[in-house]
């Protein structure tokens, strides 16, 4: 299998269109389905009838750069010289048994309808059908041949839908014909099941004498990651990209595929910080390429950004059936409000692909706002959907805590704010804080309840579904609430053959602000670990300096490379027909 990335911030005008109606749908163009043999063939990848099935050919939107010169190949193809490296292209095949009893006098033509423009035929390294050089090619005559005839079919943006007829020509007058469909495939983004390919955290080692300069770092962070996952983590020099620590936020990683070629996708946020040259620097394989035509395009407008535009604003649920409706590839969701959302122009395309139906529950009422603050999901495989939902919980909190000694000492919370702590140094400081207590009582019925219920009726999701993660929250002046303790919630599942590990923050609920020390003896880890799925691995990061106190965790500083789990035109196309 082929693979290639490139940033989807690439130019609007090549991620325009979806799908149009069946051919038999009313349409003057159309033609009817052959009654004898068929005269196209997809190959081996598709079933018998797929051809006359939605959505027919499967094509990958060329999107990618091959020969690495700063512009999308299609735009490299659209004069008619195929980039040498290309290989994005779908294939049907005209077999030379149509011509063996071919009357004399007549002929084939080819013949597309629908999106034109947003497809090519090529044939023998030339375009003969589609956009070519600022035109639309509709109609071409087929030489007589005594071998198959090839055809490579290259699209231009994600849900593009066309299809050609092969028609048998007597004279003008078409007396036979065939036709297949012609799908781009859609942008179809990473679930918590998939398996993963490669991991990226921001590597911030400790520097200088300070006390200061030596305990902003996340070196244990970093070192879990690396003995657990060995070669498929790769740390990001922190210094390269201005200390900006925040990956997940930045990018989100999706892909495209058809039978042939796979690309995966990296759309660059509008949040514009100092990662944002990371895609170019520490993605793209010698595959593949990103230019400033493709960088420079986005989905929103960066001067109009607001905390929702991160990353850590999106995620995708595992498969589900919801209303009787399946769901391969999960749905989509995001947190905001009526009056604060991510950029309309990236969730309604994201809508448009159909794929992975979109909501949006409330998140306003945090100060960063990002729905990966609240809920996540972890693979389970006893369970009868695969997973396990989880959302922040506040009186298992309250009650892990309240079984505590209340003059147990919590070191990391006793310092200041300004020195990296909430300003509670014992286990009571926290459970007799009745302004705190009420605070958060009120988030859990007026929100957290709510929300279950939300994700409950989007995902068909039964009580049983549902793992509840101790949480507390906190209200920053001005800004809304955030973490006390440091949202477990907010985790990183990986999956390597059978081996599924869990990254997640240490809660440093224990006498000890050592993360070596005591988390067997750490109530909420315990509690953690006896709610959670028995085939995962747990690890507990100390994430506490540079993601928690800065309104972060795990997964806002993590990011990944997942594998697509099935082919999209076999398992979704119920998805994709008409509205």
């Amino acid at each position: 299998m082929t693979r290639s990335i490139t940033a989807l911030a690439a130019a609007a005008a090549l991620l325009a269109g979806c799908p149009s109606t069946d051919p038999e749908g009313g349409d003057p163009n159309a033609p009817p389905n052959v009654d004898g043999k068929p005269l196209i063939s997809l190959g081996d990848a598709y079933g018998e009838d797929a051809a006359k099935t939605f959505p027919g050919l499967a094509t990958l939107p060329n999107l990618d750069d091959d020969n690495s010169n700063g512009t999308p190949d299609w735009l490299d193809n659209e004069a008619g010289d195929l980039v040498a490296e290309d290989n994005d292209l779908a294939t049907f095949v005209v077999p030379a048994s149509v011509w063996t009893d071919l009357a004399d006098g007549r002929s084939y033509r080819l013949n597309m309808h629908g999106e034109v423009r947003n497809f090519r035929i090529w044939h023998d390294g030339e375009i003969v059908l589609g956009a070519v050089d600022g035109d639309d090619l509709e109609t071409w005559t087929l030489p007589t041949s005594t071998e198959d005839l090839s055809f490579q079919v290259e699209a231009r943006s994600m849900l593009s839908q066309a299809w050609v007829a092969l028609e048998q020509m007597e004279g003008d007058e078409s007396v036979d014909n065939d036709w297949t469909f012609l799908t781009a495939s859609p942008l179809i983004l990473n679930h918590h099941l998939q398996q993963t390919e490669m991991v990226w955290v921001v590597d911030i080692p400790a520097s200088g004498s300070s006390w200061i300069s030596r305990f902003y770092n996340n070196e244990h962070m970093i070192d879990t990651y690396a003995d657990v996952l060995g070669d498929q983590f790769t740390p990001v020099p922190g210094n390269q990209y201005q200390g900006d620590v925040w990956i997940q936020d930045e990018i989100q990683i999706g892909w495209m595929n058809s039978p042939d070629a796979r690309t995966d996708l990296v759309i660059d946020s509008i949040r514009d910080r100092g990662l944002d040259d990371f895609p170019e620097d520490g993605i793209v394989g010698s595959n593949s390429g990103i230019g400033p035509d493709v960088v420079n395009e986005t989905w929103g407008n960066p001067q109009q950004a607001n905390s929702l535009d991160s990353f850590g604003n999106l995620e995708i649920s595992p498969p589900v059936t919801v209303d009787g409706v399946e769901y391969p590839f999960g749905r989509i969701y995001f947190g905001g409000d009526s009056n604060r959302y991510p950029t309309r122009d990236l969730t309604d395309f994201l809508a448009e692909q159909r794929i992975q139906k979109p909501f949006m529950p409330n998140t306003a009422w945090l100060c960063v706002g990002h729905i990966d603050e609240v809920t996540s999901t972890v693979p389970d495989p006893s369970s009868d959907i695969g997973f396990k939902f989880v959302i922040g919980d506040i009186p298992s909190a309250y009650k892990i805590l309240e079984a505590q000694d209340e003059a147990m000492d919590l070191p990391r919370y006793a310092r200041g704010s300004n020195e990296f702590g909430h300003g509670m140094a014992t286990v009571g400081a926290i459970v007799n804080n009745n302004a705190l207590r009420m605070e958060n009582e009120e988030i859990q019925e007026d929100i957290l309840d709510p929300m279950a219920e939300q994700f409950m009726e989007e995902l068909n999701l039964t009580e049983d579904d549902i793992l509840r993660m101790p949480s507390l929250f906190e209200s920053l002046p001005g800004c809304g609430n955030a973490a006390l303790i440091p949202g477990m919630v907010n985790l990183i599942v990986t999956n390597r053959g059978e081996q599924t590990d869990v990254f997640l923050a240490d809660p440093f609920t224990r006498d000890s602000d050592d993360p070596t020390v005591g988390q067997d003896e750490d109530p909420v880890i315990a509690h953690v670990i006896d709610m959670m799925p028995n085939t995962l691995d747990l690890h507990f990061v100390d994430n506490w300096a540079v993601y928690h106190m800065q309104l972060g965790e795990v997964h806002c500083g993590t990011n990944m490379m997942r594998t697509p789990e099935a082919d999209w035109w076999s398992v979704a196309g119920h998805l994709l027909e008409g509205e």
